[in-house]
């Protein structure tokens, strides 16, 4: 484990008594490093992978919400912890690193109103731009919003760039198939009741005329509806002239005293599409005063209905004068936050994930995909690479996948090993000149290399590998003791203390790195204890 480097530099400023040491963070990120160096033991650096192909490619992942989150939920992306309030928490879901929790997990994805929701949050946005072929965008489908207009100054992304600025981010929702029978009244209304209830709803040319009085609905029953769920429904209205229409989703009537309902009204209707979305864990309405039930009973039967509950009248005297058609009704399964590096490259793959939410599932504890560019057989190495541990065609070669490719013994540089006739290359090798290394073979087209990094934050500084803290501070008090000894300021037994300090710290974090951890001494006793070593293809196993 490493630890950032900030945790050695207050150990340096408080042995030396600096009150700022802003000045010297240059100076000591290089000591830091370069003690780090000195120590080189086999934890000091991380081994990593880094893929290479013609086009490259952005590293991608993804969230995935299969319900609304509680209060004390979070998620972390890229080191940033994002947690899910109500408005009653203390702080209301007001700070940058805080996402407001909605009546649906639709609204807590994409909340239209301050504190707002999580795609807001990740593109600093107050109003997003949604599917414009619906009326009411307010409550349209989550496919792919990315974009919005407003800025909003308390985001996360704007409190933390650094972290979370490295890429873009859209939300999805994912549904289950359509649960309403013949919503396109397709030659009849089978499936549909109220349809010619005092003329209040008509078949005609696979579609339905509503002319409904007050109270007047348009039903389908036992559709499938079930608690804890939450539903999208979708219709489409044409040659509106007057009217607005109120949807229900009624799993019990009105035989004890109770309703229980979740309903949606869509005010000031034109001709258009339209979509709600209705949650059976919400709330709503009784008939008992005071008391609020959850409106879904599992053992009732489940109705929707599209209903006319308005007391106004056109001036012909009607409450309704429209066609609906195209009614569907999906199961919501879950929403995705969807990430993508926005640059191509390995160095997306950095970006880290985590979900401590039991309604969150991460695609992997990083983004993953990111390839650099490999082009003319030739792949600029890592900038942080300390040493290149392997070189092998990638999972993606068209040929030789997996190949290892081996280091050129001999001092040539061109392709080595075809035939006479020049058309079959039997080489599998590579050669590094400077930064850059080289493939001596023309069939492959993607390549992976392991290699020794240094481990950097984001802010591209060094991290110190967690038990070195206390020698690379004394290895950066050495160096600025230098200093002031060669200007004469100080004596030189003071900075002779310091070196030897340094050089017993040094050798005391290489020894500890070196020692067995208690699995592995555990396996030394075994084997001991047995005489008997034994080996796999993973080194020495537990007896």
């Amino acid at each position: 484990m490493h630890v950032h480097i900030d945790r050695v530099f207050t150990t340096v400023a408080r042995n030396l008594g600096l009150k700022d040491f802003s000045r010297y963070t240059n100076n000591f990120i290089e000591w830091a490093y370069e003690a780090e160096k000195l120590i080189g033991s086999r934890d000091t650096f991380v081994q990593k992978e880094a893929t290479y192909s013609a086009t490259g490619a952005q590293a991608t992942g993804t969230v995935t919400f299969t319900d609304n989150p509680v209060s004390g939920d979070s998620i972390t992306l890229n080191g940033v912890k994002l947690y899910f309030r109500t408005a009653s928490n203390l702080g209301e879901a007001k700070s940058p690193n805080e996402v407001m929790i909605g009546d649906t997990l639709i609204h807590t994805m994409n909340g239209v109103t301050a504190p707002y929701g999580l795609i807001q949050t990740l593109i600093g946005r107050t109003q997003t731009t949604q599917d414009l072929t619906y009326n009411n965008i307010s409550e349209a489908p989550l496919q792919g919003i990315s974009t919005g207009i407003g800025t909003y100054t308390n985001s996360a992304i704007y409190n933390y760039p650094e972290a979370l600025n490295v890429a873009d981010y859209t939300v999805t929702e994912n549904t289950g198939s359509d649960m309403i029978t013949n919503g396109s009244f397709t030659g009849s209304a089978t499936g549909w009741s109220g349809t010619s209830a005092s003329g209040s709803y008509v078949y005609s040319n696979n579609a339905i005329n509503s002319s409904a009085v007050k109270f007047a609905h348009l039903v389908q029953s036992n559709i499938g509806v079930v608690a804890h769920k939450t539903y999208r429904i979708n219709f489409t209205i044409t040659n509106h002239v007057f009217g607005d229409l109120t949807v229900y989703m009624i799993s019990q009537e009105h035989t004890d005293g109770k309703y229980y309902k979740g309903e949606a009204a869509i005010s000031t209707m034109t001709d258009g599409n339209y979509s709600i979305v209705l949650d059976t864990d919400v709330a709503s309405r009784t008939n008992v005063p005071g008391v609020l039930d959850s409106w879904w009973q599992a053992d009732k039967a489940d109705t929707i209905r599209f209903s006319n509950q308005q007391s106004t009248q056109s001036d012909a005297g009607q409450y309704h004068d429209f066609t609906i058609d195209d009614i569907s009704v999906v199961e919501i399964t879950s929403t995705q936050l969807n990430i993508t590096a926005k640059e191509i490259g390995n160095k997306g793959n950095e970006y880290t994930l985590a979900s401590d939410n039991a309604n969150a599932k991460v695609s992997a504890l990083s983004l993953t995909g990111g390839k650099d560019v490999f082009r003319n057989q030739q792949l600029t190495l890592p900038e942080n690479n300390v040493k290149l541990l392997g070189v092998r065609a990638g999972a993606a070669s068209a040929k030789n996948k997996h190949y290892e490719l081996r280091r050129a013994s001999g001092p040539h540089r061109e392709r080595i090993g075809r035939n006479d006739a020049e058309t079959t290359q039997r080489a599998f090798r590579y050669y590094v000149n400077g930064n850059r290394l080289n493939i001596q073979h023309d069939e492959v087209d993607e390549i992976t290399i392991s290699y020794l990094a240094y481990p950097v934050d984001l802010r591209g500084w060094p991290k110190i590998k967690e038990g070195h803290e206390t020698a690379v501070a004394q290895y950066i008090m050495w160096q600025m003791k230098l200093i002031e000894f060669y200007n004469g300021k100080l004596p030189q037994y003071i900075t002779k203390e310091l070196e030897k300090r340094w050089y017993y710290l040094c050798g005391k974090a290489r020894g500890d790195d070196g020692m067995p951890t208690s699995d592995e001494l555990k396996q030394i006793g075994n084997m001991w204890n047995t005489l008997l070593p034994i080996k796999s293809s993973n080194g020495l196993i537990n007896l």
